[in-house]
């Protein structure tokens, strides 16, 4: 079997258990103590978070020229990071990716943005 294969049935299989597990969780995205994500309906693959656009805040990511093709999931665009601190602007060069409509069973990351090159994520149980 493939190293895809092989992937995507674990994918699959921790799926479900994930998915009950993390209705009592929140995870949080942040670089440069800034929250840039904060969501309870994410996924996890190969130890990368992803998040609902929706749960991003937008207005700290600007999209650069890098795409790149995952196959077999599909194409990702990358995010610059911009933290305005004082007088300074710190930049994180495409630390951010995000897949677009994606069809079959990587349907669950479409649309959804994940972050990497320092940017520290935190999964935490929500206080219910």
């Amino acid at each position: 079997m493939s190293q895809f294969g092989s992937k995507r049935r674990r994918f699959f299989e921790r799926n479900r258990i994930q998915r009950l597990r993390q209705q009592s969780q929140v995870a949080i995205a942040t670089w440069m103590r800034i929250i840039i994500a904060k969501g309870t309906d994410f996924e996890i693959l190969d130890s990368k978070v992803y998040f609902r656009e929706e749960d991003v805040n937008w207005s700290l990511l600007r999209q650069c020229e890098k795409v790149r093709q995952f196959n077999p999931i599909g194409m990702a665009t990358y995010y610059d990071i911009c933290v305005q601190q004082g007088n300074y602007s710190h930049f994180k060069k495409a630390a951010a990716w995000k897949f677009g409509e994606l069809k079959g069973e990587w349907k669950l990351l479409g649309r959804r943005v994940a972050f990497w090159k320092g940017v520290q994520i935190t999964v935490t149980r929500v206080n219910e």
